[in-house]
């Protein structure tokens, strides 16, 4: 049976969800037990809702979960991150410090030993769908941190 859409317990109930996640992620987090799947899940939800609606809060989190978690959950957590830089280069607007963060995680990861980033960046850079000024102000930060 399908829910009306005007449903306000429809959103109450999806609200309640991700709270339950993220209180248990942030929990199983600090007791030092991660659980790599709601981690997953989590950062998934960021990565989808924060292409569409910019939360400070909700961005900041991504970012703090992705870099802490990147270890115990065999780098997904940054893998799904970078996936999101990608997508808002390519199809959003990013915002003038997503670009940066973007930029900076390449650069960090590469000096310690990781082309993860670097192989993201120029992915996006030679997507075909890239817009050109998003292109072109990517390609300044890039080349300014090199």
């Amino acid at each position: 049976m399908d829910q009306d859409p005007e449903d306000p317990n429809l959103y109450k109930h999806e609200h309640e969800e991700y709270t339950k996640i993220q209180t248990y992620s942030l929990q199983k987090r600090l007791e030092g037990d991660p659980d790599a799947a709601k981690i997953t899940i989590l950062c998934r939800f960021w990565s989808h809702f924060l292409l569409n609606q910019f939360n400070r809060k909700m961005y900041e989190d991504f970012k703090s979960f992705a870099m802490d978690d990147a270890s115990t959950t065999g780098g997904l957590s940054l893998e799904i991150l970078f996936g999101f830089y990608e997508a808002i280069h390519v199809t959003g607007s990013p915002r003038d410090e997503m670009t940066r963060d973007f930029v900076d995680l390449a650069r960090r990861l590469a000096a310690n030993g990781s082309n993860v980033g670097l192989s993201r960046l120029e992915s996006t850079f030679n997507n075909p769908t890239l817009k050109p000024e998003v292109g072109r102000t990517l390609r300044g930060l890039a080349n300014k941190a090199v």
